[in-house]
This record gives structure tokens, C-alpha cells and sequence, in this order.
């Protein structure tokens, strides 16, 4: 069943990755939303005419990346209420769905903003992936360029079957796989020109040098201990505390600023939350 191959949408891409296959976890990482949902968009059509299930895991403030249409289940989730709870949720609906089913993820990159770090984010495909892999399901996902740090990429990276790089230079798309599992063609890791029907891998070196390098344009974050959202924040009620007049919960920007960390800290907890926002200092 592992090389049962699934039809992408795109006769060109799956001419490049030699077909998607039952099993396979698909990651693109993209400069906008827009690149994602012109892969996405097509897989979902031909799933639905080949009259195979297709789920939507909307959990994102981004516009829709699928649009609705008969066949296609959309179900919506709060990654607001913490890891734990999102996980459960995810891995409760793919149990309950069985194998052999089409899945589109909102971009993963929303969920950092939600949990305040990349390590979480990580930790959540790793133990997702090899789930959706053995019930023989497809998934798509997204990943932002440059938001994430390195060693939360590579995670990824590691754990799943495909991850292609999507990419534009001088107004044309260009796309990169970086990793296809159980896969190889000469030209399956160049990049190549998406061009209509016809994508054309670039063999000369210059050409190639030239579209990474402005891929490279926006680089992932190297550093192996980011700056984490909710470290950002803290930092600056930090500064507002280092004033003459120190942290003031009388100015909207500063409450706002500190019930935002607790947030992040704890979750989306009315009672627990109500606490913080009386008891919880920076000292």
C-alpha cells in the first residue's frame, strides 16, 4: 500500500516527486499564503473527484486556504487552549477518520504565535507525522520562510516524507524538494521553473545559483536558541518596567502587553487567566 500513489492535481509536480503517495506527509515552505493554497487547491479537487475523503484542519487567522465545496470537510479548531488540548483534538478526528484520508493543514507557522515557541510546534508534527503516516493518509502543510529556527525546521524535516521549498525570483515561481522519501530521479532536487504544464528543471549551474540565492534571501533563523514570542514580550514589559515610573496597568498598552504573556504562559484558562492578571508581576 506504501507505493500507492495519489494524484497531486498538478501533473508537473508529480512528474518531479514521482507521484505522492499514501503515507506521505507534504511540507511546503512558502514566502505567502498564496503559494501554498496554489498546491493545495488542486490536491484537494482531484482527491474529491477521485471521490476520496478530504479534511480541512482549519486552526488559523489566515484567509481560508481551500474554499468550500461539496466533498470537503472542513473542522475547525483552538490552538488557543494549549498544546495538550490541540494535539489530543488533532490526533482524536485522524483516529476517528480512519485510513486512506486527504488532509489540508492551516499553515503551521499560525500555531507558534498561539504556543510562543518553535519547540512546541516541532514536537507536534513529530509525534502528528508519523501518525497520519501509518493510517496511510496524505497531509499538506505550510510553513512560513525565516520564521522558524533552524533546529525546528530540521525536525521536520527529518519526520517527514516530502518538503519543498517554493520560492520566487524576477516574478516567476520556482520550486525546490529538499527531501522526497523513498524517491530519486536525477533531477528530482534541482530547482525548477514552474512554468504552465511544463516545469523546467534548472541544470545549468548559474541559473540554479541564482534562484537559491534569492531563496536564501529570506533565510531560516540559524541561531540554535531563538528569541521566543512570549520572550519578546516579556522583554518589552521588562523595558516598561525600567522607566522612572516602572510597569503601569493604567496604560492600555502595558496591560495589554502583560495579560498577552499570560496568555501565551498559560493559555486560553478564564479562571487561571483572571488569576494572572491579579497576581502575576514581572519580579
Amino acid at each position: 500500500m506504501r507505493t500507492s500513489e495519489i494524484n497531486s492535481g498538478i501533473k508537473a509536480l508529480d512528474e518531479v516527486l514521482q507521484g505522492i503517495r499514501l503515507g506521505d506527509n507534504v511540507v511546503w515552505q512558502v514566502d505567502r499564503l498564496e503559494d501554498y493554497r496554489y498546491f493545495a487547491a488542486p490536491f484537494a479537487e482531484a482527491a474529491i473527484g477521485a471521490g476520496r475523503r478530504l479534511v480541512y484542519l482549519r486552526f488559523a487567522s489566515h484567509p481560508s486556504v481551500l474554499a468550500p465545496h461539496p466533498g470537503l470537510e472542513t473542522i475547525e479548531l483552538d490552538p488557543s487552549l494549549g498544546f495538550d488540548y490541540f494535539t489530543r483534538e488533532v490526533h482524536l478526528l485522524i483516529e476517528a477518520h480512519g485510513p486512506e484520508v486527504m488532509y489540508v493543514f492551516d499553515n503551521l507557522s499560525a500555531l507558534v504565535v498561539e504556543w510562543a515557541t518553535d519547540e512546541s510546534l516541532a514536537n507536534f508534527f513529530q509525534i502528528t507525522c508519523p501518525f497520519l503516516f501509518e493510517l496511510n493518509t496524505v497531509a499538506y502543510f505550510a510553513l512560513t520562510r525565516g520564521q522558524h529556527a533552524h533546529y525546528a525546521v530540521a525536525r521536520i524535516r527529518d519526520t517527514t516524507q516530502i518538503l519543498v521549498d517554493v520560492y520566487h525570483t524576477k516574478d516567476q515561481m520556482h520550486i525546490h524538494p529538499i527531501k522526497v522519501w523513498d524517491r530519486y530521479s536525477p533531477q528530482m532536487f534541482l530547482p525548477h521553473l514552474v512554468a504552465g504544464e511544463n516545469w523546467h528543471p534548472l541544470s545549468q549551474s548559474r541559473e540554479a545559483a541564482e534562484v537559491l540565492t534569492s531563496a536564501r534571501q529570506s533565510p531560516l533563523l540559524e541561531t540554535t536558541q531563538p528569541l521566543a514570542p512570549w520572550e519578546s514580550v516579556y522583554q518589552k514589559l521588562s523595558d516598561y518596567s525600567k522607566t522612572s515610573s516602572g510597569f503601569d496597568e493604567g496604560d492600555p498598552e502595558q496591560l495589554a502587553l502583560k495579560q498577552e504573556l499570560g496568555r501565551m504562559l498559560i493559555g486560553h484558562h478564564p479562571v487561571f487567566n483572571r488569576l494572572a492578571d491579579r497576581y502575576f508581576t514581572l519580579e
